[in-house]
């Protein structure tokens, strides 16, 4: 069992908010002691918990966050799982792992001063990673604004091709991907997620007159980040909304207490809450 955390699930086990406790804790660290459950840590969700404005509030949490996670499972940022898949794929090879294994975790537990500084400038680039892939996806909104399809499925079938041509010439893989097919493309779980989100998003925008926030964008990377799990944690109603709507196979949308009932009877109680 592989599940993803939103970032504000970690948040809300380690401030015991939104009903979550001690006892959640335990269960979670008991199971991930035990290897009978992977809580990832994405480095989406690092960067942002580095990046908050209190540091010693964000190098603390961070260092829970990875106590909690077990350290054995660093998520790759969005942009490198999407070009990464679809370069494999354009070779006719399977998709890497999204696992990274070149990160010191320990210069975010016990970070030097000089560290400090070269994580968050590290955690700053890949948000602007991050923001440039946003921004070239809603700078395709305007040439939609006269857009027909207002039902959803419609709309999906209309756009998907577009936006699977657009990310494959972006790296430089569109003729492989072109002779290969593009349903295959689009049948990998990480692909589908990096495409059919963002549409989700634009057709709300467009049909459902929604302003798109901050916190959309936010909500769109953590859900390709998703792409190692088979469950989603998340308590965000909006959140829960997208995932469904972008029926993705393999991907399950629980709350914490529903994964936590799941948990039970995985490992014993000799971890203790932190």
């Amino acid at each position: 069992m592989i599940a993803y955390f939103d970032r504000n699930i970690f948040s809300q086990i380690r401030k015991r908010e939104r009903g979550a406790s001690a006892d959640d804790e335990i269960a979670l660290r008991n199971a991930v002691k035990h290897g009978n459950f992977v809580l990832p840590l994405s480095i989406v969700t690092l960067s942002e918990t580095l990046l908050m404005d209190d540091k010693k509030q964000a190098f603390d949490e961070a260092r829970w966050i990875i106590g909690l996670t077990g350290r054995g499972h660093v998520v790759n940022d969005v942009v490198p799982l999407l070009i990464y898949c679809l370069r494999a794929y354009a070779n006719g090879t399977e998709p890497p792992t999204p696992y990274v294994t070149t990160l010191d975790l320990t210069r975010v537990e016990s970070p030097t001063p000089r560290d400090r500084g070269a994580l968050l400038k590290t955690a700053l680039d890949y948000k602007r990673q991050r923001t440039a892939w946003t921004d070239r996806w809603t700078a395709s909104l305007g040439a939609w604004r006269d857009e027909q399809h207002s039902r959803l499925d419609d709309f999906l079938n209309a756009h998907t091709g577009e936006w699977l041509r657009h990310m494959a010439e972006r790296a430089g893989v569109r003729a492989e991907c072109e002779r290969r097919g593009w349903e295959g493309l689009l049948a990998l779980k990480t692909i589908r997620l990096g495409v059919v989100v963002p549409l989700i998003l634009a057709h709300a925008k467009i049909f459902g007159n929604r302003e798109l926030e901050e916190a959309h964008f936010g909500d769109l990377h953590h859900v390709v980040t998703a792409t190692c799990a088979d469950i989603f944690i998340t308590h965000d109603g909006r959140l829960r909304e997208l995932i469904h709507r972008a029926k993705v196979p393999g991907l399950e949308v629980l709350k914490l207490p529903q994964l936590v009932r799941r948990l039970d009877g995985v490992g014993t109680a000799e971890v203790q809450a932190r």
